[in-house]
């Protein structure tokens, strides 16, 4: 399992993780000065289903996701997809933080880490495993009509060595508790 990351991709993670960092603490600090700020995060964790599709591979895939509100402006999004491919299999899994750039986090961005596993499925050809830096933005407008489901349509960017994938999904999250906007 190779580790394809190259010294510039790293430097750039590193650098959007400072970014991030800067970025929700002078948002928590500002929250904290004015009360509740209006472009908060009030909702509960959610599941969803979701489908996209690789620009790059030309591959459609079918994945899930989970939401984890950590704070009230970010986000924790563990998800992975499954692509169809002709031959063989591809998947990716991610970790990804996010955070609300409009009010009521309608559109939202992010970064996190992801890997990316290709099997050819022919015999005598190698598994690949690649890891990246995935940058991310996406809009999620809120409730379907009468439910409390939410769609969402999100834009992906996987940052490895030598390519940037570019993927775009759509789905739907269902809330696992009471709460929500």
């Amino acid at each position: 399992m190779p580790f394809n990351m190259s010294r510039h991709a790293r430097a750039a993670a590193w650098g959007m993780l400072a970014c991030l960092t800067v970025f929700i603490s002078t948002q928590a600090s500002a929250q904290a000065r004015r009360g509740r700020a209006r472009n908060t995060l009030e909702r509960t964790a959610e599941i969803g289903i979701r489908t996209g599709y690789d620009f790059d591979a030309d591959d459609w895939a079918l994945g899930l996701q989970a939401r984890f509100p950590l704070t009230a402006i970010l986000e924790f999004i563990p998800s992975g997809d499954f692509f169809l491919v002709e031959n063989g299999t591809s998947f990716q899994v991610n970790a990804d933080f996010a955070f609300p750039l409009a009010p009521r986090g309608a559109l939202y961005g992010g970064a996190g880490a992801g890997f990316f596993v290709r099997d050819p499925g022919l015999p005598g050809a190698e598994t690949s495993t690649e890891l990246g830096l995935n940058l991310l933005a996406g809009l999620e407008p809120g409730r379907l009509r009468g439910s409390r489901i939410r769609w969402f349509v999100e834009a992906r960017w996987f940052v490895i060595e030598g390519d940037n994938p570019f993927r775009l999904a759509a789905g739907v999250n269902f809330p696992l508790g009471r709460g929500g906007r």
